[in-house]
């Protein structure tokens, strides 16, 4: 066999070429695949990567560059996705040549962790990708009586005129709890735009002519392994408060309804907080774990010095004061985090460290959870440092 090359799509007839792969491996027209890629201001046919045997296109993976917010800070994320094989390609190491091309890239990127979405952990387990579930609401709706109006306030997303306030209120809502992605003003661009060419369910909520909260639905789609003409999904939901939050889900609740919809599902605003609401309104609704969300720490000290703004904060907030710090090690990596004279540092690791899995460290980034066994010292950092947020990874952002 000739021997394989990894190469990325700068060049317009492999660019073309990877996206009649992504055609025939998922389904999608070529036009959709190129304008997935044009309407998003972050891609780069760089970040494509295409594995080429015989001058013929048999691989392609993307890595999409992303920011996460973690309450203040913000975090770089590599986030993996369109990762196809001709299928008579299948079984000749393509797959792990990609992944593998593709994480030499990321580690030059400057990225702190990288992010993928799969059904199974295959074939990114290997490289260290850990499982992060997320929670996500399932409601099953009821069909009786009539669906009934849309409470006061409420109208349709008008796409262009209302682009503005929706952003703004996506990142006020996004920086109190950790998960959305940020959103620029172009990537707002190119989504309204992919959203006039295929019709969503978008409404917003205004009073005293201001724009309060936003939300929007996908459908059909298939959900937990429940048919593709059942779900209604909220992509996105951000409210100013929890009124408005109440009025938004009982829009959807009656649009689901009146398109013929027997399940809504979601994972904005954080899924306990939303059962809490639909329950309010008298949609009765279960908490679930959606288990696609791989993540995979990148560099361990820049992740700490990415969350800085965080520490800051919350140091700030609480009453500590002295001199602590705590030693991390991440499998091979470690980094020193402490504080003196209310200043927070992030150095090499110079204490002795305690032990964290990446399990552990995802739960302590993004849900303030400290690591069980680790010393009471130590906790009491970490818990002075890391606050505790909920965690949401909206579906609009979903890759």
């Amino acid at each position: 066999m000739t021997a394989r090359t990894i190469r990325n799509t700068e060049d317009d007839d492999l660019f073309e070429r990877s996206l009649g792969l992504l055609e025939r491996v998922f389904g999608e027209s070529r036009s959709y695949h190129r304008d997935v890629r044009e309407l998003d201001p972050l891609v780069e046919r760089r970040d494509s990567l295409v594995a080429v045997v015989d001058g013929r296109v048999v691989g392609h993976l993307q890595v999409l560059p992303r920011e996460m917010r973690v309450g203040r800070a913000i975090l770089r994320v590599a986030g993996l996705a369109c990762l196809a094989v001709d299928p008579a390609e299948r079984g000749k190491g393509h797959e792990r040549a990609l992944i593998e091309a593709a994480l030499r890239q990321v580690m030059r990127g400057g990225y702190h962790l990288a992010m993928v979405f799969a059904a199974d952990d295959a074939p990114y387990g290997e490289f260290g990708w850990e499982t992060l579930p997320v929670d996500t609401y399932v409601a099953r709706l009821d069909w009786a009586g009539q669906v009934g109006t849309a409470p006061p306030g409420v109208r349709r997303m008008d796409p262009e005129n209302d682009l503005a306030w929706v952003a703004a209120v996506h990142g006020g809502y996004g920086s109190s709890c950790s998960g959305p992605l940020v959103r620029s003003l172009g990537w707002w661009s190119g989504n309204m735009k992919w959203m006039r060419e295929n019709p969503e369910s978008s409404f917003v909520l205004e009073r005293s002519g201001r724009i309060v909260g936003y939300a929007r639905a996908r459908h059909p789609v298939t959900e937990h392994g429940i048919g593709v003409g059942d779900f209604y999904s909220i992509s996105d939901l951000a409210a100013q408060d929890e009124d408005s939050e109440k009025a938004l889900l009982a829009t959807m609740v009656q649009d689901a309804r009146s398109r013929g919809f027997r399940h809504l599902a979601g994972q904005a605003p954080v899924a306990r907080r939303a059962v809490a609401l639909l329950e309010a309104i008298g949609t009765t609704a279960r908490v679930k774990s959606d288990t696609r969300l791989k993540v995979k720490l990148v560099d361990l000290k820049s992740l700490l010095e990415g969350l800085w703004p965080e520490f800051s904060a919350a140091l700030w907030q609480s009453s500590s004061g002295g001199s602590e710090s705590v030693g991390i090690r991440v499998g091979r990596q470690s980094a020193e985090l402490g504080y003196r004279d209310r200043a927070v540092y992030v150095g090499e690791a110079g204490t002795p460290s305690i032990d964290v899995s990446e399990a552990e460290l995802w739960a302590l980034v993004l849900k303030g959870a400290a690591p069980r066994g680790a010393p009471g010292k130590e906790a009491g950092v970490l818990k002075t440092l890391f606050r505790e947020r909920g965690f949401a990874f909206w579906r609009a952002d979903v890759f």
